[in-house]
């Protein structure tokens, strides 16, 4: 089976934490961006299938960075949850 991968803003914490749960929990390779530093790199420490992108998306250039960095991590992107904000 290959593994899905999902992209999830505002991931570090809320709804954007429990976003990421669920989808680790499904089975998913996750980018999980946030723009605070320490909560966002917890995200990878508890979560095996997660890697994490620090940056504040109100620029466009980082997110077209983020997505880049997504594909370039897991070679695609299936699902965007656009979190942030």
């Amino acid at each position: 089976m290959v593994q899905k991968v999902a992209l999830v803003t505002g991931a570090s914490s809320g709804i954007g934490t429990a976003i990421v749960a669920r989808l680790a929990e499904a089975g998913y390779f996750i980018m999980a961006a946030g723009w605070e530093p320490a909560r966002t790199q917890q995200i990878s420490k508890q979560v095996a299938n997660a890697q994490t992108w620090i940056g504040d998306l109100r620029s466009g250039e980082l997110c077209v960075e983020l997505v880049s960095a997504c594909i370039d991590t897991f070679g695609r992107l299936e699902l965007l949850v656009n979190n942030a904000g």
